[in-house]
């Protein structure tokens, strides 16, 4: 299981860095791999992402008799569930039977084995499953829960603190419940590429598309003071943006057609030759026959 989520686990990073705009064969140098495997890894990626939005977090690495159970509707005999792990409660009962049963199991399985007392103090606190999911596959993983209850934030908003902590940053710069998810987002991505530039705005006044804007300027090295107002539409802030990478483009193509154009050609020493030639100050010297 361990070798499955450490797989689960590169492979995603691989899907998030290839949605950062991360070449192909960028992603091949950085893991050491061929282009062929990172093709098959982000569309095995894509693949778990869809069983995980299905079925729950992480649903594409449970037993086949987990997934059995999960698709075929029935209640287990309680001898079984005490035995049952965090992640095949969370599978079985995730969108299945509503988080009410789920509460119900988890006191039952308390009370006999000691197991799951850590989630007693939040059953009351959460009234959503994905939430509830969230808590407890943080601390299956070693992560600090804390920073998951210490406010109400949505499953969304837990799964990007969450992504932040296994990435090893700091969390949190972005720990808030105003921010949405996707402003969450927009932020991890900054700071797991090291731009942490995008920690001096004002991150309330901005949206996540016109943080996407902002983070994708600052990786380019481009000037974002020209477009970087929260006033400015997200759309507008893209076009600047855009355009400013394409003027620098060709301004660095120019240069480079200029330095290939200084060089003289055959033709033009020809010229030059017989110019000085007519001159007297050169003659072409030829040997006798």
């Amino acid at each position: 299981m361990n070798k499955q989520f450490e797989t689960r686990k590169r492979y995603y990073k691989m899907l998030e860095l290839y949605k950062k705009r991360k070449s192909i064969e960028e992603i091949a140098g950085i893991y050491n791999l061929s282009i062929t495997s990172v093709e098959i890894a982000l569309k095995k990626a894509k693949e778990w992402k869809e069983l995980d939005i299905r079925y729950g977090k992480h649903a594409h690495v449970m037993s086949p008799g987990t997934m059995e159970r999960l698709v075929n509707l029935g209640h287990p005999d309680e001898e079984s569930v005490l035995n049952w792990d965090p992640f095949t409660l969370r599978c079985y009962y995730y969108r299945r039977f509503g988080l009410t049963h789920v509460k119900e199991i988890v006191r039952y399985i308390n009370a006999n084995t000691g197991k799951y007392s850590y989630l007693i103090e939040y059953l009351d606190k959460y009234d959503k499953i994905p939430e509830f999911n969230c808590i407890i596959y943080a601390y299956d993983h070693g992560l600090d829960i804390s920073v998951l209850t210490e406010y109400k934030y949505s499953s969304a908003q837990m799964d990007e603190l969450i992504a932040g902590m296994e990435s090893g940053i700091d969390v949190t710069t972005y720990a808030n419940p105003k921010y949405k998810w996707c402003t969450m987002r927009e932020i991890r991505y900054a700071l797991e590429d090291g731009i942490e530039d995008i920690l001096k705005y004002d991150l309330n006044l901005y949206n996540s598309k016109q943080l996407r804007s902002i983070r994708l300027g600052l990786m380019d090295e481009l000037d974002v003071s020209e477009y970087d107002s929260p006033n400015e539409h997200w759309s507008q802030m893209e076009y600047e943006r855009t355009n400013m990478l394409k003027n620098r483009n060709e301004e660095s193509n120019q240069v480079v057609k200029d330095k290939r154009d200084n060089s003289l050609k055959p033709k033009d020493i020809n010229i030059i030759m017989k110019e000085l030639e007519a001159s007297g100050k050169f003659s072409i010297l030829v040997k006798p026959v």
